[in-house]
């Protein structure tokens, strides 16, 4: 362990994603027992906005397009499957798996802000465009509470990354089922590149040798 390494690191994730990084962030801890860090659970354009700030020195966030993150260091912790979350009583609620063309007609539900600023409706939205499909877009919306609301009270499906699994296994009206298989998302580290910390340069290095090791 590196012992006399000292300082602190503001990180954010986001919500619900401390799943995630629990051994990754256990490991960095044993690595560097005197590097401090502190954390913040928010939506991924919020985070976005405080690093960019300042406030946050990295973020753990997916990366829907990686142009957004312009003068950002990325490094993938790992590739996030999708879950298609439907109420209980739908009828495609017992199904193994579900395609795009099984949703095509669905009302659905993006987790993302109404404009899309870090493009987090595009994976979701190509998988579709790919093989010639409009999927049936009703509300754009970040606050995943509400969006859980509004899938069991009837008002559309919704498809997220499979670390959203807590909150709706905990809730019996709505089902997760996984979609798309081929279809993922990359979950990253992202931080400033211009971002001298000392406590920072060790964090990359670890990310970057772990995702090696890894592999």
């Amino acid at each position: 362990a590196s012992e006399g390494m000292t300082g602190n690191l503001m990180v954010g994730y986001t919500n619900y994603a401390g799943i995630l990084l629990s051994n990754c962030l256990q490991e960095f801890r044993e690595c560097y027992p005197g590097i401090r860090l502190h954390f913040e659970s928010r939506n991924p354009s919020v985070l976005l906005e405080h690093l960019r700030s300042g406030e946050l020195d990295m973020i753990f966030s997916p990366v829907f397009n990686s142009a957004v993150y312009e003068g950002c260091f990325i490094q993938e912790v790992e590739k996030i499957s999708l879950l298609a979350i439907l109420p209980s009583k739908h009828p495609l609620a017992g199904r193994h798996h579900l395609t795009r063309t099984d949703l095509v007609r669905e009302k659905l539900i993006l987790a993302c802000t109404p404009d899309s600023k870090i493009g987090e409706d595009t994976l979701i939205l190509d998988s579709f465009l790919q093989t010639g499909q409009q999927p049936n877009i009703v509300e754009k919306l970040e606050d995943i509470e509400t969006i859980l609301l509004m899938i069991n009270v009837g008002m559309g499906i919704s498809i997220l990354p499979s670390y959203f699994i807590l909150p709706v296994s905990n809730d019996r009206r709505i089902v997760a089922i996984p979609y798309e298989p081929d279809v993922r998302v990359e979950y990253a580290a992202i931080c400033l590149e211009d971002n001298e910390k000392p406590a920072l340069k060790h964090m990359k290095q670890f990310l970057q040798e772990r995702y090696i090791r890894n592999m």
